[in-house]
């Protein structure tokens, strides 16, 4: 009788770690995935860099997990720098410097999104519009 209780609370604790778990992993699918679609169908509007002044100015976007900080050093109406303040927050380091590489060389915000990151793309190309506009 003992051993067959000891075996039921045995089964019972097994089944709460499992649901623990399913939970703990729907949760985490939940979070990384929230404003995914939003993030692709974000639509990115180039800036006049002739209008704009030298200096250093600030862009945030904020969306989830994809929310960053950036600095755009403006000099002669051009793009200088791009430095990342707060980045998103699963970053990928190629997938920033290449955006950043992309914008200065281009001193556009039309450029192509890295392959396989274009929702993290996108809130960079957006965060550097912000602080433009």
């Amino acid at each position: 009788m003992k051993k067959m209780n000891h075996m039921k609370r045995s089964k019972k604790i097994i089944l709460l770690v499992l649901c623990v778990l399913i939970i703990a992993i729907v949760s985490g699918v939940i979070a990384v995935t929230a404003g995914l679609k939003d993030g692709a169908k974000l639509s990115i509007n180039d800036v006049n860099l002739t209008a704009i002044d030298d200096g250093n100015y600030t862009g945030t976007y904020t969306k989830g997990r994809w929310t960053n900080t950036v600095v755009v050093d403006i000099s002669d109406h051009k793009i200088k720098d791009i430095q990342i303040k707060k980045d998103v927050r699963v970053a990928a380091a190629n997938v920033s410097e290449d955006m950043i590489q992309r914008v200065i060389a281009a001193q556009s915000l039309d450029v192509d999104s890295v392959s396989g990151a274009t929702v993290t793309s996108k809130a960079y190309l957006k965060a550097i519009e912000i602080a433009l506009n």
